[in-house]
């Protein structure tokens, strides 16, 4: 995909079910990340499947926002 069409469709209005995959896809992104996070800065030791669950969250979460975000309305204006 060329770099002007990424940017237009980053800057496009999404679609109404799109906003809401981007917004479930933040939370929960955040919220495994904020385990993750709180787990190394206060020593907690959780199990390590934890950890797994969450890394693997987090992945899953940004990459299903960020194809949410690059979904538009109408294709054909771009």
């Amino acid at each position: 995909m060329e770099t002007k069409t990424i940017k237009k469709r980053w800057q496009a209005e999404l679609p109404d079910f799109f906003k809401k995959v981007k917004t479930f896809a933040i939370t929960i992104g955040g919220s495994a990340t904020a385990v993750w996070v709180i787990n190394q800065s206060m020593s907690l030791q959780l199990h390590e499947m934890v950890l797994d669950v969450c890394k693997y969250t987090i992945a899953f979460c940004a990459a299903v926002g960020l194809t949410a975000q690059l979904t538009v309305k109408n294709p054909q204006n771009l």
